[in-house]
């Protein structure tokens, strides 16, 4: 209800003050019920001062796929059908539950948001070991470390084959740098010469790991997976220096991406819900 003086100031806008008034207007939430100030004519939604808000709004977020399931579905029974949009590379979906439709389109204020956190052992894999180098040392306490979760495989006569983790170990700690050297002379009627050509070798009375496996979950939604991680022995400064590598990670975590939106697929099936791959920016 607006009051005579809130009337009358309305009545002396010009007709650009006016369209903009009408224009703010629009912009509120529908049914949301509206107050104009007199001063100034400032357009004030009266839903805080209500028992209840206009409509349903908010974003529940989790890092589990059951409880996302959970959460979304139950909205199913008050809302139409509505889109899922799933982020690969950062295992991350969002479901717009007020979406709406091209008749009656939604707000998109009322959402649903699911991102899983790496598990440690995934973490330690992509942080402390791929494409990191340790000391012979360091590389045989992380071995240790995790030897629940590794199996080396060394380097034998018909190929390669899984090793005994314990003698690994040993042919890691007692490798040796050796220098080899190798001169040469000549001399003939108008010269005399030398040259010394040196080299390093890594010795190893032992084994020869070449690599080893790394089984682990990388999300704790998701299946146990078997990662295969190069071994590259190098010197530096007469030391022994073990260069890591794990193999074919990218198109690894092309599959986890994959398996991520199954899950989500499979949660939704029956219900109407459309999943994507992507992201949705709704202009709000």
């Amino acid at each position: 209800m607006l009051s005579p003086e809130t009337i009358e100031k309305i009545q002396k806008l010009s007709a650009e003050q006016q369209s903009s008034l009408i224009e703010q207007l629009d912009k509120q939430v529908l049914h949301a019920d509206l107050a104009v100030q007199a001063e100034g004519c400032s357009i004030v939604n009266l839903e805080r001062y209500k028992e209840h808000r206009d409509n349903m709004r908010g974003a529940f977020a989790t890092d589990s796929i059951k409880e996302f399931h959970s959460f979304t579905k139950e909205q199913l029974t008050q809302f139409p059908a509505f889109p899922v949009f799933v982020n690969g590379p950062h295992m991350s979906a969002e479901a717009i539950i007020d979406f709406g439709d091209a008749k009656l389109p939604g707000h998109c204020r009322f959402t649903g948001r699911v991102k899983l956190e790496p598990t440690a052992l995934y973490s330690t894999l992509l942080s402390n070991i791929h494409n990191n180098t340790f000391s012979q040392r360091d590389f045989a306490e992380l071995l240790e470390e995790y030897q629940a979760n590794v199996q080396v495989i060394v380097e034998t006569e018909d190929g390669k084959a899984p090793a005994d983790l314990v003698k690994s170990l040993a042919s890691i700690r007692n490798m040796t740098v050796e220098r080899l050297r190798n001169t040469s002379s000549e001399e003939n009627n108008y010269t005399r010469g030398a040259s010394v050509l040196e080299k390093q070798q890594i010795q190893s009375a032992g084994l020869k790991p070449v690599a080893f496996t790394f089984k682990c979950k990388p999300y704790t939604d998701l299946i146990e997976r078997t990662f295969l991680i190069r071994i590259s022995p190098i010197t530096r400064n007469d030391s022994v220096i073990f260069a890591l590598k794990v193999l074919t990670l990218e198109e690894t975590k092309e599959d986890i991406a994959l398996e991520f939106k199954s899950l989500l697929i499979d949660g939704f099936a029956d219900t109407g819900v459309t999943t994507y791959m992507g992201d949705y920016d709704s202009g709000r």
